[in-house]
């Protein structure tokens, strides 16, 4: 078997004529790309701080919020140590049907507070899925400071199901 020339699928057609009632597409507008000038040198300069986001180191610490017999338990590690400019980054788990009553997640800091705010609140995604929050930095004035803060259970009507007192040390 011989080959006549360059190798062809069998079911591609060759060219054929087009119909009479073919009506050819309009002609595309020109890109902008194509007809605008280029940008001037001065909107390609880029400063540092427009692209370079200072990212905060954070600590996690996992607060699990637990039923069983009935009660509620807002379960955590009872101390934590960050440095000055790093946070916190609390990681809430629902065990045991938690997730049923428990909709929101109140932590309160005394002010003043070593971070940012004094009160972060996380409500609870669907479907039981864990979830996180972040303090931001914790100040230089709070430097050398042990500061207590509560960790809260709430329901939909914002009452209290559970709490824990926990402790950071913010360290230089």
């Amino acid at each position: 078997m011989q080959s006549s020339g360059a190798p062809v699928a069998a079911w591609l057609s060759t060219e054929k004529p087009r119909a009479s009632s073919f009506i050819p597409a309009p002609p595309r507008a020109e890109a902008p790309s194509a007809i605008a000038a280029p940008p001037a040198s001065s909107d390609r300069l880029i400063r540092p701080e427009d692209v370079v986001h200072p990212a905060v180191r954070t600590v996690p610490v996992r607060i699990d919020i637990e039923q069983g017999a009935g009660r509620f338990y807002v379960i955590a590690s009872a101390e934590v140590t960050v440095r000055v400019g790093e946070g916190i980054e609390w990681d809430f788990r629902y065990v045991g049907g938690a997730d049923v009553m428990c909709d929101e997640i109140v932590i309160e800091f005394d002010k003043p507070s070593p971070f940012p705010q004094s009160v972060y609140r996380s409500r609870r995604p669907g479907g039981a899925r864990p979830h996180r929050q972040l303090s931001g930095p914790s100040s230089a004035a709070s430097a050398g400071k042990r500061v207590q803060y509560t960790a809260r259970g709430m329901t939909a009507f914002k009452t209290e199901l559970a709490s824990t007192k926990l402790w950071v040390t913010i360290t230089a």
